[in-house]
């Protein structure tokens, strides 16, 4: 498993897999608390990376709706359709 999939996989499974499974058609993702989330201290640049990566949305697919904050700031929010 990579570097960035430690950050991929659990917010596969702690917000996209909970979201379908209520039935939702988006869910906003917060870099900065996903950041807090995996006890990372000075790592948001690979938590937004992470995020806004073809892969991530390939894997699990997601299309990217829209994309608020600074590029890599922790108030990042990534809204994803899924």
């Amino acid at each position: 498993m990579g570097a960035y999939d430690l950050i991929r996989t659990p917010v596969y499974q702690n917000y996209i897999r909970p979201a379908r499974h209520r039935g939702a058609k988006t869910v906003a993702v917060i870099a900065g608390k996903v950041h807090d989330e995996l006890g990372y201290v000075d790592r948001i640049v690979f938590v937004c990376d992470a995020l806004s990566a073809n892969k991530f949305r390939t894997t699990y697919d997601l299309k990217l709706l829209g994309r608020t904050g600074k590029k890599f700031g922790r108030e990042a929010t990534f809204i994803f359709g899924i």
